[in-house]
């Protein structure tokens, strides 16, 4: 997210969502993201409400002080296992 007109769109957006009453922001792939806009982000939205969250779902070893917290998908092999099953899932 390069363009710096689809990151003040995008950060106007979350922030119409922080003033509706949101009070947590899920960034997929964030280790995709610039560090400079999700920091941008959190703070503007931090300005809104300071309680607001912001985290993100990262596959490698994080990002840093951007997020509030971050997902860790560590079991990525597991995952790619069960989605080259063949067979059905039962309950």
């Amino acid at each position: 997210m390069t363009n710096p007109e689809v990151v003040e769109f995008m950060i106007d957006k979350a922030k119409r969502l922080a003033r509706m009453g949101v009070d947590a922001f899920r960034i997929d792939y964030a280790l995709g993201q610039p560090h400079g806009f999700l920091q941008s982000l959190r703070e503007q939205l931090q300005a809104i409400r300071n309680d607001i969250v912001v985290f993100g779902e990262v596959w490698a070893q994080g990002i840093g002080k951007e997020l509030a917290g971050q997902l860790y998908f560590k079991n990525e092999d597991r995952l790619n296992e069960f989605l080259a099953q063949d067979s059905p899932v039962t309950e």
